[in-house]
């Protein structure tokens, strides 16, 4: 967070320009990742893969717990999904421009990939990602769990 804010302060001017630019521009990625610099980009990323690790663990804990805990909980979770895709198009417009629809997507992602690596390599495997800042998620393993599970399981070279 230090990083990103320093690069935000440090890289203010020309913040309208480039976010006209963003707005204007089609193209790959959120309209709030075209406007940021290539170094703030990353930062960026780096970020959205910790938060979605995050949030996708203490989604399969939860889920995990409710399972055994409480008396129809699939049928609670499967309204919840279905609340979730049934969004009005104003309502997803609105998450959009807000940014919260990245939100989302870290969710959905995040518990993608730690249902991944569970169902394949198991409850050890998981406890891995939490042994220092080199057995997180990088870029593009996120989206890619067979990615991290070579790299920190199997040793691959980076």
């Amino acid at each position: 967070m230090a990083e990103a804010i320093e690069q935000l302060a440090a890289d203010s001017s020309g913040m309208m320009t480039r976010l006209q630019q963003a707005l204007a521009r089609r193209g790959t990625g959120h309209w709030l990742e075209r406007m940021m610099s290539p170094a703030q980009l990353e930062t960026f990323r780096r970020t959205q893969a910790l938060m979605s690790l995050l949030e996708g663990y203490s989604n399969h804990v939860m889920n995990a717990a409710g399972e055994r805990l409480l008396p129809g909980f699939r049928q609670i979770h499967d309204r919840f999904e279905r609340r979730n895709e049934g969004r009005t198009a104003i309502e997803r417009a609105i998450m959009r421009i807000t940014g919260l629809d990245l939100k989302m997507e870290q969710y959905r992602k995040g518990e993608q990939f730690v249902r991944a690596i569970a169902a394949h390599r198991g409850a050890a495997a998981l406890s891995r990602l939490w042994e220092g800042p080199e057995t997180l998620p990088r870029d593009g393993e996120i989206e890619a769990p067979e990615r991290w599970m070579a790299r920190v399981l199997d040793g691959a070279a980076t």
